[in-house]
């Protein structure tokens, strides 16, 4: 409210263009560099009236109150609240949500610790696909649509059946909302990406892990479903291999990685889409490590050197049905050898 009535000040005495900045935290360092009298600062009390609003509609009056006290100015802790209390599975009467008040998480991290406790007590189809979505919205190389999502955790072992948009956020517990000008899913404010990664089981290898798993079931699998992470999976998934390098992790991606290279046309497969993938995304230049590793390793034999030097797959080049099948001297489409390849990387 005070924000609404300030923007409709500045707009009745202005008859030039107005520029604004709006953050939702306080910082010393912006509000000097704005200059005295230019900044608008909102106290917990000024907001008192739009939680009120918020609010109002989902609890009973004498609760609404509750919340506001206790919100501290906080939006995103009074909508961590209304998911705790919407919980039916403990909550089943207005003194059941008395009670619950009472006992509420005092900070954002306190109520991520409940909300978490309540995703990991989930049946095995509903925690799995809330753990996978975690990790592919933390460890993506990019934003991925509502359907690449779905695509990828859908791929879960534990999920027989199809998923919709409303389950994921369901399972999730509200910590992942969809975004409406991206179509596309994320988590519901950064503090939900910094209590998340303080955790062991969304540690950088395991993300990294369950993604390179999931990509390179694109070709390894034996179901449809690859199809929506198929401009996804083609660019990235020696990226999240290559994350795995020098951990534990590693290991458990070498069978599928070998498979990938010696059985059946799966090299060949994700070569075509690569090219598809990179011809409508290259603008003429290669701006980033990705894009120029993915670039030179064409040949014109269509030899998986490349891919193996650029990246470190070097228990691929240790098997003998890779192996045998190598002519080490061989040069890309830009006449560089796999060695020389090798060495770039790990200068």
């Amino acid at each position: 409210m005070v924000l609404r009535k300030a923007l409709a000040e500045v707009q009745q005495r202005s008859r030039d263009l107005v520029k604004l900045f709006v953050s939702s935290r306080y910082e010393e360092d912006l509000a000097a560099g704005l200059g005295v009298g230019k900044v608008l600062n909102m106290t917990i009390k000024d907001t008192e009236e739009d939680l009120g609003s918020f609010v109002g509609s989902q609890l009973e009056k004498d609760l609404k109150q509750a919340l506001i006290e206790r919100a501290q100015g906080m939006f995103l802790w009074v909508t961590l609240q209304l998911e705790y209390i919407n919980d039916t599975d403990r909550i089943k009467t207005l003194d059941d949500i008395q009670i619950a008040l009472r006992s509420l998480p005092a900070t954002l991290t306190q109520s991520y610790t409940a909300i978490h406790n309540r995703i990991e007590a989930l049946g095995t189809k509903a925690k799995s696909v809330a753990r996978m979505t975690f990790q592919w919205l933390l460890g993506a190389r990019r934003i991925l649509s509502v359907a690449e999502l779905i695509a990828a955790v859908g791929r879960s072992p534990n999920c027989s059946s199809e998923l919709s948009p409303r389950d994921i956020i369901d399972y999730c517990c509200q910590l992942v909302i969809i975004d409406q000008s991206t179509n596309s899913f994320r988590l519901a404010h950064l503090t939900v990406r910094e209590y998340l990664e303080s955790l062991n089981v969304y540690c950088r290898p395991e993300i990294s892990l369950t993604i390179a798993k999931g990509c390179l079931d694109v070709y390894l699998g034996d179901n449809g479903d690859g199809l929506g992470l198929r401009d996804y999976a083609p660019k990235y998934w020696p990226v999240h291999v290559e994350e795995l390098e020098s951990t534990s992790q590693r290991n458990h991606i070498e069978i599928p990685l070998v498979d990938f290279f010696t059985k059946g046309e799966h090299f060949e497969d994700w070569l075509d889409d690569l090219k598809r993938v990179l011809s409508y995304e290259k603008d003429g230049t290669w701006g980033s490590t990705i894009e120029r590793k993915l670039d030179a390793l064409f040949s014109p034999s269509q030899s998986p050197l490349f891919v193996i030097s650029c990246f470190g797959f070097v228990e691929v080049l240790q098997t003998t049905a890779v192996k045998i099948q190598q002519d080490l001297n061989q040069k890309n489409q830009h006449g560089s050898a796999g060695l020389y390849l090798a060495l770039v990387r790990a200068i």
